[in-house]
């Protein structure tokens, strides 16, 4: 028995490191050096300044000139988990290329500045990488304090695609906790590695009866003892940072496997969760969708989820003398007979997503876009949703 949790570790262990893998950018190959700069194009690598966010970010502000940029916006792109800084260097400047491509601009025709940063993310260790993220959100927070004092851009648009995600909300978390917090002009998460319910709020009711003592009573022509009621709400770790976007864009996709799979069956994201674990209905207890591991990137359901608590009684201890008492750990998966269930709490989520100016892309449902993981990778599906990702944001591009 002990061999074979072993076996089954190893194997989902091995899948995981397939699996994650899979979720790098293809390398680079081949790529022509540039002769000059990128006109409004900046590539800041933060990877030997981790430990460094102030010394960091006047550095960097100190290359912008307030004089030239006064009157201009500021796109911010953060690469997702397990890219190298030559990947990093090469999906960035793909972004810069589709958004001039776009001719995106402002009402006044004034081109924004894109700002890309590289952090240390090339990891096969996903909890790596998500701690590595919250110190990189200290960079960007610190850089925003900095360039908002006095104001140096219009607006500010903060991108983050997959563990990205993480960067941009904690980022918002940071300047949340400033006592003038900063209110940022758009937020957007591309197939985002962090959990959906940590920006949603929910209502929760249990109700614990006791079906073992119910049949006893009703045997005895006894009053039925009275359920016991309370009330679970919460809400996510990022419900709060969040209102500080004027405009808040998260696109899902229904195929995307990364999300699927390390987050629902491997548990790889559940980096301290803040939401419930649920079943989606009472009585379903061979197979549940956990809330607490959906992705935001993932549709998130809109109907009542359930989390169903048995407590069974103990079985009978059998007569062998001081041997292997041969118990086993209650089976809970399956329905038991209730006479046998000393209580039971059926728990009745409700999720909310109280951000007003929320707006979904479903990848899915738009013409021209990869649905998955990677609908940044090919030239045509990157422009195509950053189209509607800016259209959504205002600003006017090309048809």
């Amino acid at each position: 028995m002990k061999f074979a949790k072993i076996l089954v570790s190893s194997s989902c262990l091995v899948f995981i490191f397939f699996a994650l893998n899979a979720h790098a950018e293809p390398q680079a190959v081949n790529r022509q050096e540039r002769i000059a700069p990128l006109k409004n194009y900046y590539l800041e690598n933060v990877r030997n300044e981790m430990d460094q966010p102030e010394k960091w970010a006047e550095s960097f502000a100190g290359k912008i000139k307030p004089e030239e940029d006064a009157a201009r916006d500021l796109i911010v792109f953060v690469h997702g988990f397990k890219t190298s800084p030559e990947e990093a260097e090469d999906l960035s400047e793909k972004m810069f290329n589709s958004i001039n491509t776009l001719k995106v601009h402002a009402h006044d025709n004034s081109k924004p500045i894109f700002l890309a940063l590289s952090w240390p993310s090339d990891t096969v260790l996903f909890g790596r990488a998500q701690k590595a993220a919250s110190k990189v959100s200290a960079h960007l927070a610190e850089f925003l304090k900095i360039v908002d004092s006095p104001k140096r851009f219009r607006k500010i648009i903060l991108i983050g695609y997959s563990l990205g995600a993480q960067v941009v909300m904690d980022t918002l978390g940071r300047l949340q906790s400033w006592k003038s917090p900063k209110k940022i002009d758009g937020v957007v998460l591309i197939q985002g590695a962090i959990l959906g319910s940590s920006i949603r709020t929910w209502k929760g009711i249990a109700t614990t009866n006791f079906p073992a003592a119910e049949l006893d009573a009703i045997a005895r022509g006894k009053p039925l003892p009275e359920p016991i009621k309370f009330n679970v709400d919460g809400a996510g770790p990022y419900f709060y940072s969040s209102q500080l976007a004027e405009k808040f864009i998260v696109t899902t996709s229904d195929s995307d496997f990364i999300l699927d799979v390390l987050f629902e069956i491997t548990g790889t994201f559940s980096w301290n969760p803040a939401a419930p674990r649920t079943m989606p209905g009472p009585g379903i207890m061979s197979s549940y969708d956990n809330v607490r591991l959906i992705a935001i990137g993932r549709p998130f359901p809109s109907n009542p989820v359930f989390d169903i608590w048995p407590q069974i009684m103990a079985p009978e201890l059998p007569d062998n003398r001081g041997g292997d008492l041969g118990l086993k750990k209650p089976e809970t998966r399956l329905a038991p007979d209730p006479s046998k269930i000393l209580q039971q709490t059926v728990v009745r989520y409700e999720f909310q997503t109280q951000h007003k100016r929320l707006k979904e892309i479903h990848l899915d449902e738009l013409p021209g876009v990869d649905n998955g993981h990677y609908p940044l990778k090919r030239e045509i599906s990157r422009r195509n949703l950053l189209r509607e990702i800016f259209a959504l944001l205002e600003y006017k591009t090309t048809p």
